[in-house]
């Protein structure tokens, strides 16, 4: 749970949206797994104060290893784990399980809003060639949707393009929105929603 509300703080310090304000993921697919042969990380412990952990093994006199650049507070999570978070807890002793829930409702949130743009992506899209990296865009229904909708589903952003399988992109290579294009019958991009 400490790991979670230290990636929240970091996330908001650094700048995210609603998908790096959700912390850490309990489970996600590893991109690095062979194919074919989906491997998946799980963090089965992410819900457990680092405390709680300490006295558990404590109990069994047992002993955990801990990397020496734990301390080392030049790194941003070490600060904020040694410095901002017990400031924080002079406020709101309980705020890191208050990050940790925060940090679940946005993760929900982000879930549910890559749905939308993912949908939202489908119905922009006019036509697709994977063998060129081209996908065309309506760009005037692209300047109809707010603001927030343009940025989630413009060209390369994650996660709405990683959706982009169906129209023959690799996952890797959609996600990345590597070599795909937006563009309307004009050759106009929806990289500046309010210009021409």
């Amino acid at each position: 749970m400490d790991d979670q509300a230290e990636t929240v703080l970091m996330n908001l310090i650094t700048g995210a949206g609603l998908q790096g304000l959700g912390g850490v993921d309990w489970v996600r697919p590893l991109t690095e797994a062979p194919p074919g042969r989906p491997v998946a990380l799980v963090r089965p412990l992410l819900g457990v104060r680092r405390a709680q952990i300490l006295a558990y093994l404590a109990g069994y006199g047992l002993s955990c290893r801990e990397d020496a650049t734990n301390q080392d507070q030049t790194r941003l999570r070490n600060h904020i784990r040694h410095a901002a978070l017990p400031l924080l807890a002079e406020i709101n002793p309980q705020i890191v399980p208050t990050l940790a829930r925060t940090a679940g409702i946005l993760a929900a949130e982000a879930e549910r809003t890559t749905s939308l743009d993912r949908n939202s992506l489908r119905a922009l899209c006019l036509a697709a060639d994977p063998t060129a990296g081209r996908i065309v865009l309506d760009v005037a229904k692209f300047r109809v949707l707010d603001l927030a909708a343009q940025r989630r589903t413009a060209p390369g952003r994650r996660p709405a393009w990683a959706g982009l399988a169906q129209y023959g992109f690799g996952a890797r290579r959609a996600a990345h929105g590597t070599s795909a294009q937006a563009t309307s019958a004009a050759g106009r991009t929806p990289s500046s929603p309010a210009g021409p």
